[in-house]
């Protein structure tokens, strides 16, 4: 009986235990599932807020850094990119580039790139040192790469190399095998990644060292072998010409353009993979034992850093913080589209004090054919707003000049500035400039001639290839070998019959009676207004005058208040007559007003504010107070 009374007593204590035991498995699991969720909120939480700021803060710099690369659906290009060392991370970051057509398209790529860069920080921190707690530290790398994204020198090919050496690194943390295996295996990735992706694979076998040293044993020294296999790959790329320099071919700036010095923080990105390692094994040691202020010392530490890095790295890159860049920005992306309208409100409702703002005003206001009417509405700054100078060649001007003078009639200085941003493209990234493209498919499509077709068919076959031109492209097909098609195009067939204009006021630098030459079409006007004022914004009124009696005499003078102002004005200084010009009496009027004026109070300081209130929309007040406008808008 006593014996059947122990029975059953260990029968309940077992049966308690096997309760007990269930409930602390299910706690364990709901911990578990708990931990993930919290994990997944936080990673959505970060995507989202990247995706916001990307969005709203540099929405339009993605457009822009579009334009550098151009990727072509063709099997045969594609096979030998790869073919090429480092060829098959920039052939991703190409396939990636070419959605950035749009803002928010270019700002959801990158903040998923991001995204993934801290998801795989994540899980390789947590095999490394499992429970370390190092939930600010996986934001280290998103912190050095976030405003590299949108930095225009920035390769976005580095992020994609950055993303395949982590997960590289993440295989070998999960692998087993003995040392010699391990280090052979290691050897050979790092070998195939630095073809695949560049020198990325030498951060791969860094991190991979630093990481077997931190464990310890007796044959860590032996990882130092993938380490050297990495750099005598880097040496052969080098002696072959895959990276131009040697410095190039070991660090990471590799990614960036080899045009500019680099920005140290495109090696804090690759010194975080090492470093994140190195430090995450004695923040799990402090975790340890439960204490709440070991917890909390952790968590300060990763934020003071994360906080540094993102100080650091915002202040680094402050020029592409600046509200004029974002304006450049948003103002190329408009004129890209041809959206002139909003060109022109957006310049209207922010001011001109940049000068390439004030260039891209003018340009619309030339495709709208408003220039001489509303070019002293707002504030020019010089010839230069007009004419911007060109012979530094600046990348960045071209396109802009390009759509200057496309809009001005003038295919031969459109074409040469596309060729020159072209070429530009092709030297530094290897790559077309679609927007450029299409701009010589415009204008050899214009000059006509067997070379003019042939030359556009080849860039229409090139764009024809691409996902997000090729409609465009394929609609100037029909133009091909047709002058009859041509000519039935309003567009192109006021630019093919502008050619001569163009030529006209090339001789009429020397003569400007020559200007009786020109001959009346679609965009003529453009062109003599342009030209006029141009002559009215370097105040060269004896030019301007010489160059509107030619244009009378031609009948393609563009009647503008502007230009009855200047002849007034010349009128006025030199005792010439100014009957004959149409110039309406209320113009008359108002500068004799204009002059009264200013001869009672031209001893005042604040002359050029008061007059602006009545006269500053005038070419009388840009003539007498050019260059003492004060800064903002008029």
């Amino acid at each position: 009986m006593c014996c059947f009374g122990n029975f059953v007593v260990s029968l309940q204590k077992s049966r308690a235990a096997g309760h007990t035991s269930r409930r602390t498995a299910g706690v364990s699991i709901m911990v578990k599932i708990s931990e993930k969720a919290l994990t997944a909120v936080f990673w959505t939480v970060c995507f989202v807020a990247l995706f916001l700021y990307m969005y709203l803060r540099h929405g339009y710099v993605f457009p822009f850094i579009e334009q550098n690369r151009m990727f072509m659906w063709d099997g045969g290009h594609i096979l030998r990119r790869i073919a090429e060392c480092g060829g098959a991370a920039a052939v991703a970051r190409d396939f990636l580039l070419q959605f950035f057509v749009a803002p928010w398209s270019g700002a959801l790529i990158a903040a998923l790139l991001l995204a993934k860069t801290e998801v795989a920080a994540q899980w390789t921190l947590e095999r490394v040192a499992p429970g370390n707690g190092a939930l600010l530290l996986w934001l280290a790398p998103v912190a050095t790469q976030m405003f590299l994204m949108v930095d225009y020198d920035y390769r976005y090919e580095g992020i994609v190399a950055w993303l395949a050496a982590w997960g590289l690194f993440w295989l070998f943390v999960r692998a087993g095998g003995g040392t010699a295996v391990r280090v052979a295996a290691a050897a050979a990735a790092a070998v195939a990644l630095y073809w695949l992706a560049g020198p990325a694979a030498i951060a791969f076998a860094v991190t991979l060292f630093v990481y077997e040293a931190a464990r310890g044993g007796r044959q860590w020294t032996w990882y130092l072998l993938p380490v050297a296999a990495a750099l005598l790959m880097a040496a052969a790329a080098y002696g072959y010409g895959w990276y131009g320099t040697l410095r190039r071919a070991l660090t990471p700036e590799a990614y960036w353009n080899p045009m500019t010095p680099a920005s140290p923080w495109v090696w804090a990105a690759w010194v975080a993979m090492p470093l994140a390692v190195a430090f995450v094994r004695p923040f799990a040691m402090l975790r340890c034992g439960g204490r709440v202020w070991r917890r909390v010392a952790v968590v300060a530490a990763q934020a003071a850093c994360v906080a540094v890095v993102v100080a650091g790295a915002a202040r680094g890159e402050r020029y592409y913080m600046q509200e004029d860049t974002r304006r450049f920005e948003r103002l190329d992306y408009l004129m890209r589209h041809g959206a002139w309208d909003e060109v022109i409100a957006l310049c209207s409702a922010e001011g001109t004090d940049n000068t390439l703002h004030c260039f891209m005003l003018n340009t619309a206001l030339l495709e709208r054919d408003e220039l001489a009417a509303r070019a002293f509405t707002f504030r020019q700054r010089g010839l230069e707003g007009l004419s911007i100078d060109w012979s530094d060649n600046n990348p960045f001007l071209f396109p802009l000049l390009s759509d200057m003078y496309y809009a001005v009639g003038n295919v031969s200085i459109a074409q040469e500035t596309a060729f020159k941003k072209n070429s530009e493209a092709l030297a530094v990234n290897g790559s077309c400039n679609p927007r450029m493209l299409l701009r010589l498919v415009q204008t050899f499509i214009a000059a006509g001639g067997r070379s003019g077709y042939a030359t556009a068919e080849k860039y229409i076959s090139m764009l024809e290839r691409t996902l997000f031109y090729r409609r465009e492209a394929s609609s100037y097909r029909r133009f091909l070998w047709d002058d009859g098609a041509v000519e039935a195009d309003a567009r192109l067939c006021a630019e093919r019959a502008n050619i001569a204009n163009i030529s006209v006021t090339y001789a009429a630098e020397g003569d400007a009676s020559l200007l009786a030459g020109l001959r009346p079409n679609a965009l003529v006007g453009r062109t003599v207004e342009h030209l006029l004022v141009g002559r009215l914004l370097n105040r060269d009124l004896e030019g301007f005058r010489a160059a509107a009696d030619g244009c009378r005499a031609a009948g393609v003078m563009p009647a503008a208040e502007c230009f009855g102002e200047a002849l007034l004005i010349y009128g006025a200084m030199t005792g010439s007559d100014t009957e004959g010009y149409g110039i309406p009496e209320a113009t008359r009027r108002r500068f004799l007003a204009f002059q009264s004026f200013a001869a009672e109070n031209y001893s005042r300081s604040d002359l050029a504010a008061i007059m602006r209130r009545t006269y500053g929309g005038t070419y009388m007040y840009y003539y007498m107070f050019a260059g003492e406008e004060p800064a903002g808008k008029r």
